[in-house]
């Protein structure tokens, strides 16, 4: 709805337009434009007629663009009293009369309001009176600001920003051309520090040391997408979260609740953080990888509503909405599969279809994805460990495969049917979690007899509300249903305790929507378990981009006794860093869009794999 609302918007002021023009004012009569805009969040003059006089900055008239201009006061003209200096020197001017950049314009108009940002509209008069862009010079703003509201002293002006700018948000790129450049890849607040008041300081230095780009139009999913170097995104002209943009320029713009930049050039863009085309290699004779798959589904979401999906058939369906999706999205997994380059792939994400009643075999997804897998890489390569006697009626669950010549399962897969994962809000049909997946292997290598037990997990998610069930979001940056991960995680620990009994050890992967320093992983650490994560990647380490910020919610950690046998530790950056624009979804995209996609590992998910290294022999050979 919101590309909607954008039209609307300027549907209903173009409404208002009264394009009768007469000659220019005398000089006399001309208010300074810092005067329009004042010194508050609002213009003091909203309602009044006005003339002003300044430089066409950028021209935003285009088919699919804003419907206006934003004009500047002239350097010579800019204000220089003190009250005068903290007022803005621009302003939007919503007008159809066609204008350039650098244009000198004289025009009268009413002063409003539109979304935050003022404006001069129902202009009835204007006059071009020459181009000489020279007569406004950029005005350098360096980030952080000290506070969000600085940025309306440059509301409307043209500004230039001479540090380098990290992209780091890239969620709204696809539909509505948004990125967030940052000065520093910044991280969340409860990544970097323990939740409360520290964290929320991270949170809130993070949003003072970032500014959106905007592609300058105004619709959903254009034909073209601009890239930030100005030319247009292909395949073979993408960019990745951390890389870096250099002369970033533009006119400063408010809509939709964010200050906007609108280029009025192409930035300089340095690819500094490459594509990898194969994991870092680690150490280690055996590799276990870490991967939520985002919603395989085999079968198709074809409704609105609920069903026909889940262990009951009434839950909704969450993957491909079309067959032409659904392979895109196979096609996409199974290279991302292949790439890492392991022997055994604890799953997130993937159908909960264990029905008998629709006429389609149990556990098609999982199975599915063995077959596909085995296509590519020689029969019988890949098997999945088999059916547990627990899935509880969540629409998604936790999977494991494996490669049988590298090791032996050993005895059946056991899943953990407690009340922290199966346990439904009211009113609600979906549990709280989905329930921890554990199988014991033994190495196929000759001399590793040593039985290890990887457990696949993923823990409530933050998105949705769980103050029904007493446990809101308390504000201190762990998000909703923090007290419902803590219960799993203790849960948790007393099931690796049972397993603990036939094993050497026990390797907890998967999916736990915490991060580093929140109370669930903290439990889990007091518990026993070692984060090898911040083992091996250290402080920088991430597998998820939420809100421009990073930290990793895939994880894996291990009993001592396991970690003797871990070598190392590496997380497959194909997918948190790369735009959501190239991905297998064809919702809301256009045919252009649609056509950026291609069959390689890269964003089938939005979760970065974490893949680990072990070896029961010595230091291992690795790979």
């Amino acid at each position: 709805m919101r590309g909607l609302s954008r039209r609307l918007g300027v549907l209903a002021l173009s409404l208002s337009l009264v394009a009768t023009f007469a000659p220019a004012a005398a000089a006399q009569d001309i208010t300074k434009i810092h005067a329009v805009q004042g010194t508050g969040g609002a213009s003091p003059l909203v309602g009044s007629i006005v003339t002003v006089q300044g430089v066409v900055v950028a021209d935003l008239q285009g088919s699919g663009q804003w419907g206006g201009f934003y004009l500047q006061e002239e350097d010579v003209d800019a204000a220089t009293d003190p009250a005068g200096a903290a007022a803005s020197e621009g302003i939007f001017v919503f007008s159809a009369t066609a204008v350039d950049a650098g244009d000198i314009v004289t025009l009268t108009g009413r002063v409003g309001e539109f979304n935050g940002q003022t404006q001069i509209g129902s202009v009835s008069a204007l006059e071009i009176t020459g181009n000489d862009p020279s007569l406004v010079t950029a005005t350098e703003v360096t980030l952080p600001v000290s506070a969000i509201t600085d940025f309306e002293r440059w509301e409307g002006m043209l500004l230039t920003f001479p540090q380098d700018l990290y992209i780091a948000e890239f969620f709204n790129y696809d539909r509505f051309g948004e990125i967030v450049l940052t000065t520093t890849r910044q991280y969340q607040g409860t990544h970097e520090a323990e939740p409360g008041a520290a964290a929320n300081a991270v949170s809130a230095a993070n949003a003072l040391a970032r500014i959106t780009l905007d592609d300058t139009l105004n619709v959903q999913n254009p034909n073209v997408t601009r890239h930030p170097d100005g030319s247009e995104f292909t395949l073979l002209n993408t960019f990745r979260g951390g890389d870096i943009l250099q002369d970033v320029e533009g006119v400063l713009g408010y809509a939709f609740n964010i200050y906007r930049l609108h280029p009025t050039t192409g930035a300089t863009h340095i690819e500094a953080n490459p594509r990898p085309t194969a994991p870092d290699p680690i150490p280690g004779d055996l590799r276990v990888a870490s991967f939520n798959v985002l919603n395989f589904f085999t079968n198709l979401d074809t409704t609105s509503g609920s069903g026909p999906c889940g262990p009951t058939g009434t839950l909704e369906c969450r993957g491909a909405n079309t067959a032409e999706e659904y392979r895109r999205q196979l096609d996409k997994l199974v290279a991302g599969i292949v790439a890492m380059d392991v022997d055994i792939v604890g799953i997130q994400e993937i159908e909960n279809d264990i029905r008998t009643d629709d006429f389609n075999r149990a556990h098609d997804a999982v199975q599915t994805l063995v077959e596909e897998l085995n296509a590519v890489e020689g029969a019988g390569t890949w098997k999945w460990v088999g059916a547990v006697d627990h899935y509880n009626d969540y629409p998604v669950r936790n999977e494991i495969i494996y490669r049988p010549a590298a090791v032996t399962p050993v005895g059946s897969p056991v899943a953990l049917a407690h009340e922290a994962f199966d346990a439904t809000r009211p009113g609600d049909i979906e549990p709280l979690g989905r329930p921890p997946l554990a199988q014991t292997f033994r190495s196929n290598a000759k001399g590793s007899k040593q039985p290890f037990t990887v457990v696949v997990n993923h823990f409530k998610s933050k998105g949705s509300d769980c103050a029904s069930i007493g446990d809101p979001d308390l504000g201190d940056g762990q998000a909703n249903c923090n007290l419902t991960r803590v219960a799993q995680s203790v849960a948790l620990l007393d099931f690796i305790e049972e397993l603990e009994e036939e094993s050497s050890g026990v390797l907890v992967i998967g999916d736990l929507n915490s991060y580093a320093n929140e109370d669930p992983i903290t439990t889990l650490e007091a518990g026993g378990l070692i984060d090898l994560v911040e083992r091996y990647e250290g402080e920088d380490a991430y597998t998820y981009v939420f809100d421009g910020q990073l930290g990793y919610l895939d994880t894996a950690l291990a009993t001592r006794s396991m970690s003797n046998w871990v070598k190392g530790l590496t997380v497959f950056h194909i997918n948190a860093d790369e735009p959501d624009l190239l991905d297998y979804d064809m919702t809301f995209k256009s045919p252009a869009q649609d056509a950026l996609y291609e069959p390689l590992p890269y964003r089938v998910s939005d979760h970065d794999p974490v893949i680990v290294g072990i070896s029961f022999g010595g230091p291992g050979g690795g790979r």
